[in-house]
């Protein structure tokens, strides 16, 4: 069951960014090797305040996002995806506060399985 992000929490003077409660985010550089690139980011809890993503190829990457602080295995369930089309540029920056409660980790694809290395290259950031 994948869960709705709320960029902000309720605070008992109005809503507050998440991310002032965990610090000022830091970078995660990415660039794709061959296969799934199944990494963790932060093995506690963090929030993803944005990203700097660029697709290489000419068909779609995704970036399959997990709340848990251990290494994605194909059958752990996806979190959330974002999609980076052909030959384009995603950019995100402290809009989508997006909490994971475990951790932070991720897999990169293709729409026919492991992606090459350098289809995708970018930064991450988190708190």
């Amino acid at each position: 069951m994948r869960r709705e992000f709320l960029p902000f929490s309720a605070a008992s003077h109005g809503r507050t960014l998440l991310v002032t409660w965990f610090g000022q985010p830091d970078k995660f550089r990415i660039s794709s090797k061959d296969g799934l690139n199944a990494t963790v980011v932060k093995d506690t809890n963090a929030i993803l305040v944005g990203w700097h993503l660029f697709n290489r190829t000419v068909s779609n990457r995704y970036l399959h996002f997990y709340d848990q602080a251990t290494q994605p295995k194909p059958d752990d369930e996806i979190d959330w995806i974002l999609t980076l089309p052909p030959d384009s540029v995603s950019n995100m920056e402290f809009v989508s506060q997006i909490p994971f409660f475990n951790g932070l980790a991720f897999t990169i694809c293709g729409d026919h399985g492991p992606v090459k290395a350098g289809d995708v290259e970018g930064v991450l950031l988190y708190a």
